[in-house]
């Protein structure tokens, strides 16, 4: 780590992880509402979920710079799945009644449910295309030990801030019973609808760029 521009790109990434991580989104979301729901191990999953799916976003962004963003389309799709996605989410988490943590029960569908939300979130594709591309070839540059720099800073940011995020949620959770759980989920569930209207106005955005 002698080396500046080793340790300027380590910086960086975890900058931007941290930023990324802390930062309200749909994915954020879903780590809070599968935590209460499910517990800490579970919101974890969710929280973890970035290394698989920007992961190859990463790499890709890396040989396609600029690319994606021009192709309104794609953007326009991408975006639309996701609203649609999320409002579907958003309607299900609105409608749960009770805490449903059950230690020995398996819970399944956690990684499907938010590896598909973080997949049809428009902003990774942004963020990689225009931000981390363009920084991640920088570090090809200097070699491997600048590219694990940045890639391990990076995650280690991002997914470590939502885990904490679940760690504490799932202390309070043993706080919310009752009508307060349910009132609780509804509000996260307006969170989730908030950004799905988002993701809605993008697509419309791009489709209209398009004429």
């Amino acid at each position: 780590m002698s080396d500046p521009s080793l340790l300027a790109l380590a910086t960086t990434g975890l900058t931007l992880g941290l930023a990324g991580g802390l930062a309200p989104g749909p994915l954020t979301t879903l780590v809070l509402t599968t935590t209460l729901q499910h517990g800490m191990r579970e919101g974890v999953k969710v929280a973890l979920v970035p290394i698989l799916t920007d992961g190859p976003l990463m790499w890709l962004s890396t040989l396609a710079v600029a690319h994606l963003t021009a192709m309104p389309l794609a953007m326009g799709l991408i975006s639309l799945c996701g609203g649609l996605f999320l409002l579907s989410l958003a309607w299900h988490t609105a409608h749960i009644q009770e805490v449903e943590v059950d230690p020995d029960a398996p819970v399944t569908g956690t990684w499907a449910k938010a590896v598909t939300t973080n997949l049809l979130n428009p902003h990774p594709y942004v963020f990689w295309v225009t931000v981390g591309g363009p920084l991640l070839a920088q570090a090809t540059e200097g070699g491997t030990a600048h590219v694990v720099a940045f890639a391990s800073a990076f995650f280690l940011a991002l997914c470590g801030t939502k885990v904490i995020m679940a760690a504490l949620i799932d202390r309070a959770r043993a706080h919310i019973a009752g009508p307060v759980y349910r009132w609780v989920m509804r509000g996260l569930a307006l969170a989730l609808a908030y950004f799905a209207v988002r993701f809605l106005l993008e697509s419309g955005r791009q489709f209209l760029a398009m004429g």
